[in-house]
């Protein structure tokens, strides 16, 4: 029973010093004297958020600053943004004393948040600079994927159509309406959820040939404006050729040979039977490999020396009532001037 003794002795020492070393440290902490010199600090936390807004209105926020120490701060701000003001930008705050700040930022774009930095300079040795940071919101009426429509390269008399999602933005889904289209295109919206809808885009036949663009217009609501989806297709022949051109240079001995691609859009078949028109000249001959189904034609085009500048080469298909054309020129070949490495003061 004795031999235990030791231990217990040594453990009440052990928490005797510990509640020694505790008293201490409390007491130091009760009697600590205030920091010396000024000191910022923010009230609350280091950001700020003045809500949501339409582009073009300005949104306006308040915060403070105390002062913690024991000599007055100074201090200059510095707003990383021209789209907002911030007033007071100096001056001065007594130990134990708050200021207050006001904050006014403009919303620039519809879709688009604003974060503004402000960066204080103060005499507080701990943090000679002090950053805070306040948030604006724009919110677009809806979010469209993709924000544009190109149907790409279209075979001219054909349709063509495209799905573009729409997700809620600052209005519901169930206000949102076709308000027009550019003539030759039509939209529908299609399976309308609560933060979901999907707008069907067509391109309608009637469409002419060439570059085409034009508009979809959405009416996300009454005081809502109008949100506009550009469209744009190539319109152009079912039948292609590359090149479209051939360039033949006048004065060059023996014959020059070309090679010219023909194609169907649609990626179909070409007709097996076709006729080729062109001047004497100019040999075309037919040089695709024997594949079934063809659907690559491969021409080569032979010149003899001529004198005529300008030709065309019609290439008619049964199944299409216009030919494909390949214009053919040729030009003057004038040697190259030589250049005088004499340099002249």
């Amino acid at each position: 029973m004795w031999k235990k003794k030791p231990f217990l002795l040594v453990l009440a020492a052990g928490v005797f010093a510990l509640g020694t070393v505790t008293s201490y440290v409390l007491a130091f902490k009760l009697v600590a004297p205030a920091p010396g010199g000024p000191q910022l600090e923010f009230v609350g936390c280091a950001i700020l958020d003045v809500g949501k807004g339409k582009a073009g209105e300005t949104l306006e926020g308040t915060f403070e600053v105390k002062n913690v120490g024991s000599e007055d701060l100074t201090f200059q701000a510095q707003t990383s943004c021209n789209c907002s003001r911030l007033e007071p930008m100096e001056g001065s705050v007594e130990p134990g004393g708050r200021q207050q700040f006001r904050i006014a930022v403009r919303l620039r774009e519809k879709g688009k948040d604003e974060n503004v930095i402000i960066l204080f300079t103060t005499n507080d040795s701990g943090q000679p600079k002090a950053r805070f940071e306040v948030f604006a919101h724009c919110p677009t009426d809806l979010i469209v994927q993709p924000t544009r429509v190109d149907f790409g390269m279209i075979p001219i008399g054909t349709s063509a159509s495209r799905t573009i999602r729409i997700q809620k933005g600052a209005v519901r889904l169930q206000s949102v309406t076709v308000a027009g289209t550019d003539a030759h295109l039509a939209a529908e919206l299609k399976e309308a959820g609560l933060d979901s809808a999907a707008l069907e885009v067509r391109l309608l036949p009637s469409a002419p040939g060439g570059l085409f663009t034009g508009t979809v217009r959405l009416r996300p609501g009454e005081d809502a404006d109008e949100v506009v989806v550009p469209v744009s297709a190539q319109v152009c022949r079912p039948l292609l050729c590359s090149p479209a051109s051939l360039l033949l240079p006048v004065g060059s001995e023996g014959a020059k040979e070309f090679n010219c691609l023909v194609w169907r859009l649609d990626g179909q078949p070409l007709a097996a039977a076709y006729r080729i028109e062109a001047p004497d000249w100019l040999r075309v001959e037919d040089s695709s490999p024997n594949l079934e189904p063809r659907r690559l034609i491969r021409l080569r085009v032979v010149a003899e020396l001529g004198t005529t500048h300008r030709t065309t080469v019609r290439l008619h298909f049964p199944t299409f009532k216009d030919p494909i054309e390949v214009q053919v020129y040729r030009h003057e070949v004038f040697p190259h001037p030589e250049v005088s490495k004499e340099v002249k003061p």
